[in-house]
């Protein structure tokens, strides 16, 4: 998968052309649902920019976000996957987005709504 900040607009993935990202992503997503805390290790010690790698992923309009948004709460159990997160929804987070339904939401709206408990999560990471 590409580096997120290679994007242009990092959450303008055209699921057609990406659908082996997608995937990706799906399949990630499930070796978290059944392997969480080995997941979360290999992430941490392995990976390097694990969280990045997946945030775009996180976009209300992916069919992956719900799951995806679980995986990377699984790896902000790990400080430093924390604090990037935290970054990346400091410097992605507010521009708007607009959902399936037509609303127009930023990114750190929509995860404090619906997602509160990674907000929490990656607020309690200080930054240095």
């Amino acid at each position: 998968m590409p580096k997120f900040d290679y994007r242009d607009d990092p959450f303008n993935i055209n699921i057609k052309e990406h659908a082996h990202f997608i995937m990706y992503v799906h399949t990630i997503n499930k070796v978290f649902e059944k392997y969480k805390q080995e997941a979360t290790e290999v992430a941490a010690t392995e990976t390097i920019n694990f969280v990045e790698k997946i945030f775009a992923y996180i976009h209300p309009n992916y069919p992956t976000h719900k799951m995806t948004i679980e995986t990377i709460k699984e790896a902000c159990s790990d400080e430093y996957n924390a604090l990037l997160m935290k970054r990346l929804l400091n410097k992605y987070g507010e521009p708007y987005l607009t959902l399936d339904n037509d609303r127009t939401c930023n990114l750190n709206m929509y995860l404090y709504e619906n997602h509160k408990d990674l907000i929490d999560i990656v607020n309690k990471v200080e930054d240095e």
